[in-house]
């Protein structure tokens, strides 16, 4: 696996763009960064690196923004991967609401608008959520002690909504969920990958692979012959001790799940060798 930290301390895109400059082939390197704006920060850093010189720059993508529609990677090699891909487009926001709201004011006519949009909120927040982490709604109805079955029942009958309805909009729609669709996006990225590496550099940095599917795409990408993944800021002060003991709410817990995700030791990850904490 192919995973170095900048340090903490050292500005990270003026390092990372000062790393990555000199390569001769920089124009056929893929960069990925987090977000948009992440983006922006690094091409006005290579412009600053260059220092009034000419420079051919990668190709720098988002991971996407939490609430985009879609990512849009692709090689060379393949430029049509998200037409050939096939995959219905993302349902926007406020139409996933309004939909919720319906079907909401359907199952039960009691419920004012207002309350509806209020629980079409709350529902499409479970969906993302429960699609950022690569669950399902299948055994609900183990979830809970006996005791409070039948209270949980009426839970249950409320999450129909999602279970057993709301599937079927989306396919009458012909979209997909957000997240659901992005999940998609990167196992098709991933697979591709794995079948045709790039001939240029793809680099992975800036990401702690929070959301699941990201973490697979980060694992793929420092497994390619050309790839690379730059953690920011990995902790060389803890102990072995204190590492073990990080746990969810540190500030390291991120990088040691994504660590583990990928199978690479903490002392198996060299500092970047251009990064010098400032």
């Amino acid at each position: 696996m192919n995973v170095v930290s900048i340090p903490t301390g050292a500005p990270f895109l003026e390092t990372l763009a000062g790393a990555l400059i000199d390569s001769l082939t920089l124009a056929d390197d893929i960069v990925l960064l987090p977000t948009h704006r992440a983006g922006r920060a690094l091409v006005e850093a290579f412009a600053e690196a260059a220092d009034g010189g000419t420079l051919l720059l990668p190709r720098v993508l988002s991971l996407g923004e939490l609430d985009a529609d879609e990512i849009a990677i692709r090689t060379e090699a393949e430029p049509g991967l998200a037409d050939d891909l096939s995959l219905k487009p993302a349902i926007p926001a406020l139409a996933r609401r309004l939909l919720l709201a319906r079907l909401v004011m359907q199952r039960d006519r009691r419920i004012p608008p207002d309350r509806a949009l209020q629980l079409a909120g709350a529902l499409a927040r479970l969906i993302d959520e429960v699609q950022f982490n690569r669950l399902d709604f299948s055994h609900l109805e183990t979830l809970v002690a006996e005791e409070f079955a039948e209270h949980w029942q009426e839970t249950l009958d409320f999450l129909a909504v999602v279970t057993e309805h709301w599937p079927a909009i989306l396919e009458d729609e012909g979209r997909l969920d957000p997240i659901d669709r992005r999940n998609r996006l990167y196992e098709a990225q991933i697979a591709l990958w794995r079948r045709s590496p790039p001939e240029g550099r793809v680099i992975a940095a800036g990401s702690t692979g929070i959301m699941p599917a990201t973490a697979d795409l980060l694992a793929c990408i420092a497994g390619l012959p050309r790839g690379l993944v730059v953690l920011p800021g990995l902790d060389r002060h803890l102990d072995d001790r204190g590492w073990e003991a990080v746990e969810e709410g540190h500030p390291q817990w991120a990088l040691k799940r994504l660590l583990e995700r990928l199978g690479v030791e903490r002392g198996a990850v060299p500092d970047w060798p251009e990064a010098r904490p400032a």
